[in-house]
Parts: C-alpha cells; sequence; structure tokens
C-alpha cells in the first residue's frame, strides 16, 4: 500500500522521466512496479541528458540453441579523452524457455539486460522498479499513481476507493 511519502516520491520519479498512467503498472503477483518499454525509453532518454556521454555496450555472452545471455556494461565518458571511462559494474538479461514464450531469445535477453541497466542507474531497480521485458509472467496490471489526466491526487482517492492504498 502508498504511504504519502511513497506517493510523493512516486510523482516525482513520473515527473522527472515524463511517465504516463500507460508507463507503469504494479504486478499484482510480485508487487513490483513495472515499467512499460516505452517508459524504459524515457528513462534512458533523461539519463543520456543528464549523463553526458553515457551510452551501452551490449555483448552476446552465450548463445546455445533457444538460451541466450547478453551483457550489458554502460559506459560513460571520464573527461575528454575518448577511451577513458567511468567504471560501472555490467548487468546481463537472460532468456530460455523456462522463462520467455518467445522465439527470440537473444533479442529478449538483450531488452531485458538493457532495460534492468538503465533501471539500475536511475536508481529505480532497488526502488522496485522492473522493466516489462523483465515479466516474464505477467499477472493483471493495475495501474498505479496516476489517471489518465495525469492527476496523482485523483489516482491515489480511485486507488483508496479499491482499498489497494491507505
Amino acid at each position: 500500500m502508498l504511504t504519502e511519502k511513497d506517493r510523493i516520491r512516486l510523482k516525482a520519479i513520473y515527473d522527472k522521466y515524463n511517465l504516463i498512467p500507460e508507463d507503469v503498472w504494479e504486478d499484482k503477483e510480485t508487487f513490483f512496479k513495472i515499467i512499460s518499454k516505452d517508459g524504459i525509453r524515457k528513462i534512458r532518454k533523461q539519463l543520456q541528458k543528464e549523463i553526458p556521454g553515457l551510452w551501452f555496450d551490449l555483448n552476446l555472452e552465450h548463445c546455445v540453441l533457444n538460451h541466450s545471455v547478453v551483457k550489458c556494461t554502460p559506459k560513460i565518458r571520464s573527461g575528454t579523452q575518448d577511451n577513458a571511462y567511468i567504471d560501472v559494474p555490467p548487468t546481463f538479461g537472460e532468456a530460455a524457455p523456462d522463462n520467455s514464450t518467445f522465439f527470440f531469445p537473444t533479442n529478449v535477453a538483450e531488452k531485458r539486460a538493457l532495460s534492468r541497466m538503465i533501471l539500475e542507474i536511475a536508481d529505480l531497480y532497488a526502488e522496485g522498479f522492473r522493466g516489462e521485458e523483465e515479466m516474464h509472467k505477467l499477472s493483471k496490471k493495475t495501474k498505479i499513481v496516476m489517471d489518465g489526466q495525469g492527476s496523482v491526487d485523483n489516482a491515489f482517492k480511485k486507488l483508496q476507493e479499491k482499498k489497494i492504498v491507505k
């Protein structure tokens, strides 16, 4: 359930990354806040404005039959030298028959790795946000925080009426 403090923090996240109601929902099974592919793109765009020289190096680490692992390493330029970068730990995306129903596991693994890294850099992963690509088994979507008019207060009232929050 969202507290007033959580609501204020989430509104700040929505505002900072220009997110709309369709970009974020809460998964009923995991209670993670899921960000759509479009939402991830918006966050990436904002991060690249805030962090000059940010780009992502994606490498296929493992690919056997229908199992793929992709490594995503963010690259952030350090100063003006072309080959000087700030070290940031990589993350991995993986796709296999037990966690993906798609026929292109390398494509799914790539999207998962990139989505996870974008959320890590934005400090949203630790806040319980996950990318849509990461959730291979999504339950029914529950929109959170904002309604179609972009009003946090109206959405919060609707969530209270549905007894999702106090």
